[in-house]
């Protein structure tokens, strides 16, 4: 939980419970509802074959992590 999307996620509910001085999710069911929702699309098969078929898989100037996490 250290780079990428989910350290940008983690970054972002960190600093909004710093903002509110209050947990962001009072729940683990809802923190999983919201987390699902972020990393676990439910037609992931079906995102990853379409971006196949563009020109956005090409790694360009992106490090191999960066790459990787776009999938």
């Amino acid at each position: 939980m250290k780079s990428g999307h989910v350290a940008l996620f983690i970054d972002h509910m960190l600093h909004l419970e710093t903002w509110n001085n209050k947990v962001q999710y009072a729940t683990w069911t809802e923190f999983q509802k919201v987390f699902q929702e972020e990393f676990c699309p439910k037609n992931e098969a079906q995102l990853t074959l379409a971006k196949l078929e563009t020109s956005t898989y090409y790694q360009g100037y992106h490090s191999m992590d960066e790459y990787i996490n776009e999938f």
